[in-house]
């Protein structure tokens, strides 16, 4: 985030939201809005997160979504990033 920041014309998060699995573990929804040389782009990722017992974070694991990442990867080189 910090580095986007300091790349992008701007970055800012967007809605978030939890979604239970099962008692351990949970998706969590992430969007961003990029803009840079007018240019806008809504990039969405998700993160797993599973819980032990007693609720600590056990694990994170970032959600590979391809189609997701070639979409952010086509507005970088849109606007001269990639």
């Amino acid at each position: 985030m910090l580095e986007g920041r300091e790349t992008l014309d701007e970055l800012a998060w967007g809605e978030s939201g939890i979604e239970e699995v099962d008692d351990y573990e949970f998706i969590l929804h992430f969007t961003d809005h990029l803009k840079h040389r007018g240019h806008s782009f809504i990039h969405r990722c998700q993160q797993r997160v599973v819980v032990g017992e007693d609720k600590t974070i056990i694990e994170i694991n970032h959600v590979e979504n391809v189609a997701e990442a070639g979409k952010l990867n086509e507005f970088y080189k849109k606007v001269g990033l990639g």
